[in-house]
């Protein structure tokens, strides 16, 4: 499975942890109808920093569940 970790970027040029998905474009149109109906702009992927991570799971026991 492929992970993305997105951060933003604020006005200082810091970067600010914001989400781990696996599918950028579903988070980034989600994420612009949280900011719509809260009366906000939407944002564009130029705002953020966006790069793949890797992930290792070694505990079998416990079962995750992704919603």
């Amino acid at each position: 499975m492929k992970l993305y970790q997105i951060d933003y970027i604020n006005s200082y040029g810091e970067t600010e942890f914001v989400a781990l998905t696996d599918n950028p474009d579903a988070w980034i149109e989600e994420n612009n109808q949280q900011r719509i109906a809260e009366g906000n702009e939407p944002e564009c992927f130029d705002d953020f920093e966006i790069f793949e991570v890797d992930l290792w799971l070694y505990n079998k026991e416990n079962k995750w569940k992704v919603n």
